[in-house]
């Protein structure tokens, strides 16, 4: 088989599997129903068993008359959705998260359970926001959340984010929606015992759209955002970083929790 024909079959595969996690996705109403309320509290349970601590703030900043982005950074461990999750209240709408594709499809007990758990897989052969403008708007006008995190780029030090991609903000424009950040302090050193924060930052308004949202002046606004957003969480980072340092156990037990789903 000729190198042109097997990517091509696998591109066909990779697209049922993504548009199977959409449907399904897209299948679930904006509201939390038994599914979500059973995994907020096995993650709950989790944390406690690991004698994690989430210290959350501002979650009284969550819109509860329309539907938005959360937007989350940094992001440096596999943990960190987890802590959005544990601190999310009852009485908000159901989060839907973004997720890279190919991670997803891994294995059969991902493309078994992610779906129920509400993802939009990521191909990133797909073309950037763009391709996903269509599937954020139609959950965002029913009232729902689209969670993502923002990064890009090499590592950064504890008290900063690194690159921010501005997709987020292209996505924002497109649905009409605000822009809700989320700061994450504390995974940038985890072991058992450790802290966390989870800090919902005042919601930033992208502008209204105007024409393509994905054209220049889009392009303009869209990383005008982007950088207001890592002003933002930045500023948080300073404080909080220090904060969950202090709190580190004396003796670092159980350091492979970090290294757990590479």
């Amino acid at each position: 088989m000729t190198e042109p024909a097997r990517t091509s079959i696998v591109m066909a595969v990779d697209n049922t599997q993504l548009n199977r996690f959409r449907a399904g996705t897209l299948a679930r109403g904006p509201h939390q129903d038994r599914v979500d309320r059973l995994l907020r509290r096995l993650v709950r349970v989790g944390l406690r068993l690991l004698d994690w601590r989430v210290d959350a703030t501002g979650l009284d900043r969550l819109p509860h008359d329309r539907g938005f982005l959360l937007v989350g950074a940094p992001h440096r461990a596999w943990v960190d959705p987890f802590l959005v999750i544990a601190a999310w209240p009852s009485s908000a709408p159901r989060l839907t998260w973004f997720g890279d594709g190919q991670t997803m499809i891994r294995s059969w007990w991902r493309r078994l359970l992610l779906p129920r758990l509400g993802m939009i897989p990521i191909d990133r052969r797909a073309g950037g926001p763009r391709a996903y403008a269509d599937v954020v708007t139609s959950l965002i006008v029913r009232g729902g959340v689209v969670a993502l995190f923002a990064e890009k780029g090499p590592p950064s030090s504890p008290t900063e984010t690194r690159a921010i991609s501005p997709g987020f903000a292209y996505l924002a424009m497109a649905a009409g929606a605000p822009v809700v950040p989320v700061a994450i302090a504390g995974t940038h050193h985890i072991v058992r015992g450790s802290s966390f924060c989870v800090d919902v930052l005042p919601p930033l308004d992208p502008g209204p759209r105007v024409g393509d949202p994905f054209g220049p002046d889009g392009r303009d606004r869209a990383r005008a955002t982007a950088a207001t957003f890592r002003a933002a969480v930045t500023d948080v980072l300073a404080t909080r970083t220090p904060w969950v340092d202090a709190r580190r156990p004396a003796r670092d037990r159980w350091p492979w929790l970090a290294r757990l789903f590479r």
